[in-house]
C-alpha cells in the first residue's frame, strides 16, 4: 500500500517520514530512501540522492518500504519512469511513501495509487485537491492544523488524527474526537483516557483506532 505525506515546510512531514522509516526498520522491514537534497537523519538500509540508482535498487529488490523525500523535486508531475514507483512497484511487493509539500507537485497517477495520506498544515487549495482525490469532504474542515499535528486519511477506513510527540521521537494516532482545537495546541503525551499502546504495524497506517509509534 502506498501513502502520501503532505505539508508545508516546518509542519512535521519529514519528521514523521523519518519516524516511520526508523520504526519499520526496527520491525525488520527493508527501507530505502531517495533524498534529492541528501537530507540527514534517515535510518535506512539504503539511501541515495540519485533517482536512477534508487529505481535500480527498487527493481532489484522485493518487499521494501521506499521513501521518496521531496517528491516534487525527485519525481515531479511528468516523469513517467519514476511514476513506476507508484504504478508498478507494488508488483514487487513494495510500499512507497511519497513526502511532498503539495499534492499538485506529483501526478494524478501517483496520487490515485496511494491508499493513505498523512496531511499536515497546508493550503486550502491542496486540501481541496486531496478531498477530491480521496472523495472525503471532511478534509476541508481542517485548514488550520497545528504544527506537528496531521490528519490520517484512508480510502478504506475512517479519518483519524495524529500528533508527533517528544520532538518527533514518537507519534500518537487516535480518533478525531480525541483532538479538540485546544488539544491541537500542544504536542505531548496523551492523557490516560486517550492513551493506548497498539503499535502501528508494517503496513503503514492500517492498525486499530489509536496507535503509538
Amino acid at each position: 500500500m502506498h501513502a502520501l505525506i503532505i505539508g508545508t515546510t516546518g509542519s512535521g512531514k519529514s519528521t514523521l517520514a523519518k519516524l516511520l522509516c526508523r520504526t519499520l526498520k526496527k520491525q525488520g522491514q527493508i527501507c530505502a530512501v531517495l533524498s534529492p537534497t541528501n537530507e540527514t537523519g534517515w535510518d535506512a538500509d539504503y539511501k541515495t540522492s540519485d533517482g536512477g540508482a534508487f529505481l535500480a535498487y527498487a527493481r532489484e529488490h522485493e518487499k521494501c518500504f521506499l521513501f521518496v523525500d521531496e517528491s516534487g523535486d525527485a519525481i515531479g508531475r511528468y516523469n513517467d519512469e519514476m511514476n513506476w514507483l507508484a504504478t508498478g512497484s507494488r508488483h514487487k511487493g513494495h510500499s512507497v511513501i511519497f513526502n511532498v509539500q503539495a499534492s499538485s507537485q506529483i501526478s494524478t497517477a501517483i496520487r490515485s495509487c496511494c491508499s493513505d495520506a498523512y496531511i499536515f498544515a497546508t493550503s486550502r487549495g491542496v486540501l481541496k485537491l486531496l478531498a477530491e482525490d480521496f472523495n472525503e469532504t471532511e478534509i476541508l474542515k481542517h485548514d488550520k492544523m497545528s504544527r506537528y499535528h496531521f490528519l490520517m486519511v484512508s480510502r478504506f477506513a475512517a479519518i483519524r488524527m495524529g500528533r508527533l510527540d517528544n520532538g518527533g521521537a514518537s507519534c500518537y494516532i487516535g480518533k478525531l474526537s480525541e483532538f479538540s482545537p485546544q488539544k491541537q495546541g500542544k504536542s505531548d503525551e496523551p492523557t490516560d483516557d486517550d492513551k493506548r499502546d497498539d503499535p502501528i504495524d508494517g503496513s503503514v497506517g492500517t492498525a486499530g483506532d489509536s496507535d503509538r509509534v
